[in-house]
């Protein structure tokens, strides 16, 4: 009985984590990026307390030879929220180490690591690019592509 009314809780977390995915459409200002990083962090860490919590609810429903109870709602806002992650995050990180790396001392640059984390955000920006380009979502494209068409990417 502990156990269904913690689920009958949990749905509503889950309600609300779509909401939250779901007003981060609404976020588009490049000039605010540490901010909405810094919310789109948030949510990330909600959707692993989620993602925990329904771990322990199986292994609850397997202990006690229950049906084992199907999240897909969680992967689907998961999914959903993968872009908007993707896309600030990468935003974020680039604009705070290329600033580093432009402003800093050319003999403090270490080449493998700038050539990884170039790779590693380009990978990242595209995706986001492509899937907001996609999604018609002309705001988020925007700067997924000012940041993807960048001459660091070119290296």
């Amino acid at each position: 009985d502990d156990m269904l009314g913690e689920q009958a809780v949990f749905s509503k977390t889950m309600q609300d984590l779509d909401s939250q995915v779901g007003s981060l459409e609404a976020l588009s200002d490049i000039n605010d990026v540490v901010n909405i990083a810094a919310r789109v962090k948030e949510v990330e860490v909600q959707l692993q307390a989620a993602q925990a919590q329904v771990k322990l609810f199986n292994s609850r429903e397997a202990l006690f030879e229950q049906d084992i109870t199907d999240y897909e709602e969680l992967n689907r806002i998961q999914k959903n929220f993968e872009p908007y992650s993707n896309l600030w995050q990468t935003t974020k990180d680039w604009l705070e180490i290329s600033e580093g790396w432009m402003n800093g001392r050319f003999v403090d640059l270490d080449a493998e690591l700038v050539e990884r984390l170039v790779e590693k955000y380009s990978l990242t920006i595209n995706k986001a690019a492509k899937y907001f380009a996609k999604a018609g979502l002309e705001h988020q494209s925007a700067i997924a592509n000012k940041i993807r068409t960048q001459d660091w990417l070119e290296i």
